[in-house]
């Protein structure tokens, strides 16, 4: 009985075992739901260009921007699972779904292959707002919430996102001021029609320099090396308070495993390259490169967390 068990395990993995050798056979099409020529179409082409080397196909960058990046995340939703179609996505594929009627859902459509990296963003104020600490400004905003503005790039955005979970968490009020991007939002800044704001710490890099906002903290679990001097949030004044911008890979739900783990594998080792890792830290993307069942994970707790957020501050799409 336990030869005729073993032989039957046996012959079931062989097409397994010849699928995973063979793939792949012709081009991959990597899905970027962001327009071309921003940060996460550079590291998308960063990783692309090392990825193909590893598999021996070209990774061809498709740009499918539009519907808050729901348009490109449900084109690789609905693609074949035979991995040649996946997806290069950032938190909106976790929120899209709590915030709009979307035709896909995180957890069931999509196989998590990897997190490719993370971006720390910081807290800025405008120079007339008197903290010159996280401490020192929630009690400022204890006292002149309710007359004071935060931009944000958009709701649901990752900006609106840390900003509301900072006033749950501080217990503080502000007011939402959206915004199409993170250009008009610092110049609103700067000008005091806004008070505070959470900004990519390299798009706010130059502001920060010439003084012209002031930065507090950084709001992801460690210091950015951009900015070393410069505490997390949860250092200078919120305790537990953390928030950074991730960036994954996925492909369509029932990609077979094999496929899965050899992307897995061969992303995380094309991250490890020094040359693309520091193309990736100089455009201020940490590198992370996690396992299938590590990214598994974190996508299902980012999902919940994200839900949970959205509905207690009544945050609804727009």
């Amino acid at each position: 009985m336990k030869r005729i068990s073993l032989w039957l395990m046996t012959w079931l993995a062989l097409p397994w075992t010849a699928l995973a050798q063979e793939y792949p056979t012709r081009p991959i099409r990597m899905v970027v739901p962001f327009l071309a020529g921003g940060p996460t179409d550079y590291t998308s082409r960063t990783v692309a260009g090392g990825l193909e080397k590893r598999l021996g196909q070209p990774v061809l960058v498709d740009n499918k921007p539009g519907g808050n990046t729901m348009i490109g995340i449900e084109i690789v939703a609905h693609a074949p699972a035979d991995g040649y179609t996946l997806a290069y996505v950032s938190p909106s594929f976790s929120t899209g779904p709590a915030l709009y009627k979307t035709n896909y859902d995180p957890l069931k459509d999509f196989q998590p292959i990897t997190q490719i990296s993370t971006t720390t963003h910081v807290l800025l104020v405008n120079n007339d707002v008197p903290a010159k600490s996280v401490a020192e400004l929630i009690q400022w905003l204890k006292v002149n919430g309710a007359r004071a503005n935060y931009a944000s790039v958009g709701t649901g955005s990752t900006t609106h996102m840390e900003a509301e979970a900072f006033k749950q968490m501080a217990g503080v009020e502000m007011s939402h001021i959206p915004y199409k991007g993170s250009a008009q939002a610092i110049v609103d800044l700067i000008a005091g029609r806004v008070q505070v704001s959470f900004d990519s710490t390299g798009s706010a890099l130059p502001f920060i320099k010439d003084s012209r906002v002031r930065a507090l903290a950084v709001a992801g679990p460690t210091r950015n090396h951009l900015l070393p001097a410069l505490p997390t949030v949860a250092e200078a004044g919120l305790p537990g308070y953390e928030f950074q911008v991730w960036i994954g890979m996925f492909a369509p739900a029932g990609t077979p495993a094999p496929i899965v783990e050899r992307l897995s594998r061969d992303i995380r080792a094309t991250l490890r390259e020094a040359v693309i890792r520091q193309k990736l830290i100089d455009a201020n993307s940490d590198p992370v490169g996690s396992s299938v069942a590590e990214f598994t994970a974190f996508i299902r707790k980012d999902v919940e967390q994200a839900a949970a957020l959205l509905k207690k501050a009544n945050i609804k799409g727009e």
